[in-house]
């Protein structure tokens, strides 16, 4: 039986927030969180930007998880529990290879980890209507080789949408998505937080 996955507001949030500073880019990030095996409940509380060009760049995104591991071990005892991903192209609802590669590295390291995929067509729905699941989960099989797409009415993934959405139209009225940094904009630029710990306040 899968774990749940329940996802924080502010997780939720920076995601959104991400893929609204890039509009025309496929950006991605990692999850961090607690899985408690006695509730096989898996807490993801927060999401830390990483790129927004050159996804799959070893390099930076070897750079990029080092710090993010250092980081969450010195968060209340965090770990990496995931990883996010949105597609340049709207309709484009495909985990692609990159996109894999990089989710199995993280799977490689915690086998509770998920992967996230923002639908942006199913976002602009639920903007609309202010409520709506706009998040695929894909989870691995039975034998660990391939990424499994969740239904999106499943019960494996839990975020208040309604609240989220509510809260990531405000923030974009404040133009707070243009203030999120990944870790790209970190390297371009050393001052810019990657944490993004004051963004939400």
């Amino acid at each position: 039986m899968s774990p749940v996955y329940a996802c924080d507001q502010s997780a939720i949030l920076k995601i959104l927030l991400h893929s609204a500073k890039y509009p025309a880019a496929s950006v991605n990030g990692v999850l961090l969180g607690r899985a408690k095996s006695d509730t096989r409940t898996v807490e993801i509380v927060d999401a830390v930007p990483l790129l927004h060009s050159f996804l799959s760049l070893a390099p930076a995104l070897e750079t990029a998880l080092v710090q993010v591991s250092s980081y969450a071990k010195q968060q209340q005892d965090l770990e990496l529990v995931g990883y996010y991903h949105a597609n340049a192209r709207f309709n484009d609802t495909d985990l692609g290879t990159s996109a894999r590669k990089v989710a199995d590295k993280l799977y490689s390291n915690n086998d509770a980890a998920c992967t996230l995929l923002l639908d942006s067509s199913k976002l602009r729905s639920c903007l609309q209507k202010k409520t709506g699941e706009f998040l695929h989960l894909y989870l691995k099989d039975e034998g660990g080789r391939n990424w499994v797409k969740s239904p999106m009415d499943s019960s494996s993934l839990k975020y208040d949408s309604g609240s989220v959405l509510s809260v990531f139209l405000q923030m974009c009225t404040e133009g707070r998505h243009t203030k999120l940094s990944d870790f790209d904009d970190h390297l371009n630029d050393l001052s810019r937080d990657w944490r993004n710990e004051n963004l939400l306040s």
